[in-house]
């Protein structure tokens, strides 16, 4: 079970999707490795990555879409 104050309500741009997030986040960083900018296609990727356990869906959760890199093991 997970207990912490901090608790985040956020969603797209274009509106479809919102979930809450809670707790500190596993990982947060910048990437700009090969991998990354050929599945993006950008320059560098900003991410912030939180356990599955601490997403809730609040909507949206069928708008969303798996980007699935050609050759590497990876999506996003």
């Amino acid at each position: 079970t997970l207990v912490s104050s901090k608790q985040y309500h956020v969603g797209c741009d274009c509106g479809p999707i919102g979930l809450s997030l809670i707790g500190e986040s596993r990982v947060r960083g910048f990437c700009h490795c090969e991998h990354c900018r050929d599945l993006l296609k950008i320059p560098y990727l900003a991410v912030t990555a939180w356990e599955k356990e601490q997403v809730t869906f609040d909507e949206g959760h069928d708008a969303l879409t798996a980007l699935q890199h050609p050759a590497e093991q990876m999506q996003s």
